[in-house]
């Protein structure tokens, strides 16, 4: 069931199509490191994290408080218990200012504190917090205790110097006005790409974080899913009957749900109209993603993965994307944003690698495509330096026998979950890929098979 490599060039179709695919890959690259892995500095030698979430706005559905916490004796907050199968859509929208985004309107919350009245524990656990983090909040589930940080406030800037005899001004401004034209050339000269506070080239880093509140584990009775009116919520109950509820629909997640849902159509569109075979069966058609490699090769840690074998030019030439961080484990590298596929191999011959080799050098283009027939890497033949034919090329296809296994992989305890598909080989290698559709199109696959 050995590799055979096919020469580039050698298209699924005579037919030129548009074959590349709105750009989701991008999405995630600006996010800070998983929750989980953001939080393991914080917590106590042999205490892991069960989940953790940030949720920087935080509002109450507590009878007698208004949404930030104060009290409030108006007739809305008594519509509201917040018990659970009671507080509904109508109680969420009055506390988050409904669907409408527009600047007169509060901020989206998080996390809702729920209760049948003030002084309940999720109201005394949260007292004196402010109901938004001045930048951002991480909230931390272990066995022992929730625990809840804020990223500390900067130092205010440095006050302005005294005043300044007439010839100490004369120098002062020659001097300021030489120090603005450096800072101008130098913003200028820097090209550095950025992903909001990450950049091209370094390590997505672990951010600074203060403990503002704690809460024993003895007074949490259970964690669970559930839903706030409509919305599905992941809820902490506490033993006298309040608690949290995590919102899990957030901006970005939903965005990259959506977008996953489109690229999708695409692919099966394109797929069949320009690439399949006559009566060939499509089983699975993974996305590109764009961010690096992580792999484990006989023990040894490689992130970013460099591949050791040429693999086809691409015309974008290399990446400008994060770096990996050595602050997230094997076992947690999807809460690292800088990657997007890890494979797990003892020898470089094995299949993982080879896939890894594609994904690694292709400047997140290479697609991993599954059918009855064959498992393929398929470019887009417009990325590939000297392409020419229709719009796909195959650089290496497998037996389609050498996967033995295909799992959906709902992601390790930061939250929202960042799901991912595995696929394991015959020789014992493995690579899994960044998929937020992961547990239906696993499904769909295996009923196609």
């Amino acid at each position: 069931m050995g590799a055979g490599a096919v020469p580039v060039g050698d298209v699924g179709a005579a037919a030129r199509a548009a074959a590349d695919l709105p750009q989701a890959a991008d999405l995630n690259l600006s996010d800070p490191l998983g929750a989980a892995t953001q939080a393991r500095p914080y917590l106590r030698p042999g205490e892991p994290p069960q989940w953790a979430a940030y949720g920087r706005v935080l509002n109450y559905d507590v009878r007698g408080l208004t949404a930030l916490g104060q009290p409030d004796k108006s007739l809305l907050r008594k519509l509201g218990s917040g018990a659970a199968g009671f507080a509904g859509d109508f109680v969420l929208e009055a506390i988050a200012g409904g669907d409408d985004s527009g600047s007169d309107k509060p901020p989206p919350p998080q996390v809702i504190a729920f209760g049948d009245r003030a002084g309940v524990l999720a109201h005394e656990f949260l007292r004196g917090l402010p109901a938004r983090a001045a930048i951002q909040r991480l909230w931390v589930l272990t066995r022992a205790r929730l625990l809840v940080l804020d990223a500390p406030v900067p130092p205010p800037e440095p006050a302005p110097e005294a005043e300044k005899s007439l010839l100490g001004k004369a120098i002062g401004f020659g001097r300021g006005v030489a120090k603005f034209g450096k800072d101008v050339a130098e913003i200028l000269t820097d090209r550095t790409k950025t992903y909001g506070e990450n950049r091209e080239g370094e390590p997505i880093g672990l951010r600074e974080f203060v403990p503002v509140a704690e809460l024993p584990g003895a007074r949490i009775a259970r964690v669970d899913r559930a839903k706030r009116g409509r919305k599905p919520v992941l809820r902490v109950s506490l033993v006298d009957g309040s608690g949290l509820d995590f919102l899990e629909e957030r901006t970005g997640a939903d965005l990259e749900v959506r977008t996953a849902e489109k690229v999708d159509e695409i692919i099966e569109r394109e797929y069949h109209g320009h690439w399949l075979r006559s009566g060939e069966v499509l089983r699975l058609g993974c996305p590109p993603y764009h961010a690096h490699v992580g792999l484990r090769l006989g023990g040894v840690r490689h992130a970013p993965y460099v591949p050791a074998r040429e693999v086809p030019a691409v015309t974008d030439g290399t990446p400008r994307w994060p770096l990996p961080t050595d602050a997230v484990s094997d076992e947690h590298w999807a809460d690292d944003p800088a990657l997007g596929y890890w494979a797990i191999a003892d020898d470089p011959g094995q299949v993982a690698v080879r896939l890894a080799d594609h994904f690694a050098g292709s400047g997140g283009h290479a697609r991993l495509t599954w059918t009855h027939q064959r498992l393929a890497i398929v470019y887009p033949t417009s990325r590939l330096a000297g392409g020419t034919g229709g719009p796909f090329t195959t650089a290496e296809e497998f037996d389609p026998r050498v996967v033995t296994r295909l799992d959906a992989v709902p992601g390790g305890p930061s939250f929202p979950p960042s799901p991912s598909i595995r696929f394991g080989f015959a020789d014992g290698s493995a690579v899994f890929l960044r998929e937020a559709l992961a547990a239906m199109k696993v499904a769909r696959a295996l009923s196609r098979a």
